[in-house]
């Protein structure tokens, strides 16, 4: 699925590529991400559990009625990974935002954090919505 800005200098691309349904029902993300300043694809293992999935999409379709606050859905490892609409204005306009962090896994002296936010199109958001649903049924 693509969500990018009205004019389409900003995309952010999510797809999965992988996926466990017996164990712990969860899904393997690849991220590709397209800026005027940056052009990136994650393909290490990005994981997002079924449940947080249905319960995103659930309170995505109650965020697109009142148009206040905002959603975010999170990657099973803690702090990995983030996507997030937010209501902006009073207006009932929306932005994204994802921001994908790895950490050392030897020492906490380093880590990268890659964040991107942009405002997206209202009217694309029940179509946001819907993709995102149909992802659970991709693999």
């Amino acid at each position: 699925m693509t969500i990018q800005n009205e004019i389409g200098t900003r995309k952010i691309e999510l797809n999965i590529c992988d996926s466990e349904l017996i164990n712990y029902p969860s899904y393997r993300l690849n991220i590709n991400i397209l800026t005027e300043e940056l052009n990136a694809e994650f393909t290490r293992p990005i994981w997002i559990a079924l449940t947080d999935l249905e319960f995103f999409t659930q309170k995505l379709i109650e965020l697109e009625k009142t148009r206040i606050g905002d959603e975010k859905l999170e990657s099973i490892s803690p702090e990995e990974f983030h996507i997030r609409f937010r209501n902006i204005n009073k207006l009932g306009h929306l932005a994204v935002e994802l921001k994908i962090r790895k950490s050392s896994s030897y020492q906490n002296d380093y880590s990268d954090l890659i964040k991107v936010e942009f405002e997206i199109e209202p009217t694309a958001f029940p179509r946001i919505i819907n993709e995102l649903n149909e992802m659970k049924n991709v693999c």
